[in-house]
């Protein structure tokens, strides 16, 4: 019975954390803050706060074997998704990133891990077109860099989910997620020069989204531990949904048409697009140290 409520409870818990980064992101670029800050002071804070619940595990040379190629992985991730948001509308870096879920499906596929269906993918596609529907590009902003940074973070978004679900049959997720975010701030000093000086304003931003960007991916690994990385994938496509919802009930926003048929669709597309999970035999084998 405890499992049945612990998947829902962390992708929930997931969704609200990372909800935080784009909002407070914008903030900080109209403050004249650099993505390159943004991202040494995320991974940076982020980590620090994380050290005292993973500095005895930092101390396995087999446990850092295993996940600083996939802390490496999230820096990339992360860092390009921030560089892509200081070039590109949130509503086109959404309607890119919103491709993950079909390319874990596809990995996990080859992988011998998953069947896809076409229940499936006619479920994926109902929850793309959903999201599609509930965003305005009336304001777009096209720029070939952002656009190229967006599609790579999706790719390298893809490679973590399904290398972390293989490393979490074996590690503990919350040790696995905090491990590798810490890894990522350590890389990101590499970076700390280009970053320099900072504004008083950006340690408040930064803070904001590091703190929220490190429990977000230990409740995001968590879930995915519990239900597998496709499947985690699908089920996260329905933060744009609730934070509609949440804005026509809390603020008062207006909810139109389209945004209610995309919303209707999101919510039948995540009950269809279920994944088959094949024999414990036919799983890729988690990597050796």
């Amino acid at each position: 019975m405890a499992n049945k409520y612990a998947a829902p409870a962390w992708i929930t818990f997931a969704l609200v954390a990372a909800s935080v980064e784009p909002i407070v992101a914008k903030f900080a670029f109209k403050d004249e803050i650099t993505a390159i800050q943004l991202i040494v002071l995320k991974a940076a804070l982020g980590g620090a706060v994380l050290f005292p619940f993973i500095f005895k595990k930092l101390c396995d040379r087999a446990t850092l074997l295993r996940l600083v190629p996939v802390g490496i992985l999230l820096f990339a991730t992360n860092s390009l998704t921030l560089f892509a948001l200081s070039q590109i509308s949130v509503v086109l870096l959404i309607t890119i990133v919103t491709t993950t879920p079909a390319l874990v499906g596809i990995a996990n596929s080859v992988l011998g891990r998953d069947e896809l269906t076409g229940k499936y993918w006619i479920g994926f596609v109902l929850c793309f077109v959903g999201i599609v529907m509930t965003l305005e590009y009336r304001d777009l902003t096209v720029n070939t860099w952002g656009l190229i940074s967006a599609f790579a973070a999706a790719l390298s978004s893809t490679i973590y989910r399904v290398r972390m679900e293989i490393i979490c049959e074996k590690q503990a997720p919350v040790e696995a997620a905090g491990i590798t975010y810490f890894v990522q701030g350590l890389i990101t000093l590499a970076f700390l020069p280009f970053a320099i000086p900072f504004p008083k304003e950006s340690f408040f931003f930064g803070a904001w989204i590091g703190i929220s960007a490190a429990l977000a991916n230990i409740a995001f690994v968590s879930a995915l531990n519990l239900v597998g990385s496709t499947r985690v994938s699908v089920l996260t496509m329905i933060q744009r949904p609730l934070l509609i919802i949440a804005a026509a009930i809390f603020l008062k926003e207006t909810v139109n048409a389209n945004q209610i048929v995309g919303i209707i669709l999101v919510m039948v597309g995540i009950q269809l697009a279920e994944v088959k999970r094949k024999s414990a035999e036919a799983k890729l084998a988690p990597a050796q140290p």
